[in-house]
């Protein structure tokens, strides 16, 4: 090792390197060595944990806290809500709506009824324009706008609605008896270069001139005519119209309604 004779700081340098490698190794086997935990000789002597003393504690009768269901806490109005429960039926039935949260009286027409022999359905549609409203009888109308009513009865042409409140009020269904006028009769006007028939009584001054009101006359009536032809066929492709669309909707709610008993059939055969 020439190097390190002549060399005093090189000395110096790998002693302290080596140094440091020797603290390195001490504290390396200090930290991964296994840890000391002080024992307390007294652990044995701990005090137990105290408990109250609920010996003193006995409930009292229930009606004594019949308060808590008579004002619920976590109402708004502090007024228990009312459930209406239908025996024999195994479906879940709507809370009854507080007679202070009814709506107002809906402002709805009847646009169409259909009865069966097991339930009676209805069609109601806002008179200001809106989606229709379809509910059976006893139900009540799903909409935020009809909170708390419900149909009451429903009758051939008409239903009776009725709210929380006892408030009650009927509907009749909507028809279409528009009765179509008959067109007026065309007034008789000169055309230049045809002369007007003459008038009863009136003398005429040959046989060519009678004969030529008479064309006149015959042409005018066969005008009428045909005027009269084209006014019934108008009024009859007007009811045949209305009659499809009638028969459109009715063919709707009974789709509808197959659909309704197809979904009650399979939920029956799942259950």
């Amino acid at each position: 090792m020439s190097w390190a004779e002549n060399n005093p700081v090189g000395l110096a340098l790998a002693g302290f390197c080596g140094l440091l490698v020797a603290i390195a190794l001490v504290l390396g086997l200090a930290w991964s060595g296994p840890g000391s935990v002080d024992i307390d000789p007294d652990a044995d002597e701990l005090a137990t944990p105290v408990t109250p003393d609920t010996t003193g504690l006995v409930l009292g009768d229930r009606d004594e806290y019949q308060v808590i269901n008579d004002r619920p806490l976590f109402n708004e109005t502090r007024r228990p809500e009312t459930i209406e429960v239908i025996e024999g039926e195994d479906v879940e039935e709507p809370v009854e709506a507080l007679a202070s949260e009814v709506a107002n009286r809906p402002d709805v027409r009847l646009t169409g009824v259909v009865i069966t022999p097991e339930q009676s359905y209805v069609s109601l549609t806002p008179t200001k324009g809106g989606e229709s409203v379809v509910t059976q009888i006893g139900a009540p109308l799903e909409d935020q706008a009809y909170v708390g009513w419900k149909v009451e009865s429903v009758g051939a042409r008409s239903v009776e609605l009725a709210s929380a409140r006892g408030e009650t009020f009927s509907l009749d269904l909507s028809v279409y008896d528009t009765v179509i006028e008959a067109p007026p009769e065309l007034e008789q006007r000169a055309i230049p270069g045809m002369e007007l028939p003459p008038e009863e009584g009136e003398p005429t001054e040959d046989g060519e001139r009678l004969s030529r009101a008479e064309e006149i006359r015959q042409r005018i009536a066969e005008r009428r005519e045909q005027l009269r032809q084209e006014a019934e066929q108008e009024a009859e492709t007007e009811a045949d119209r209305r009659e499809a669309h009638r028969n459109q909707y009715q063919d709707a709610m009974r789709a509808m309604i197959n659909r309704n008993n197809t979904d009650s059939e399979q939920s029956d055969e799942n259950e």
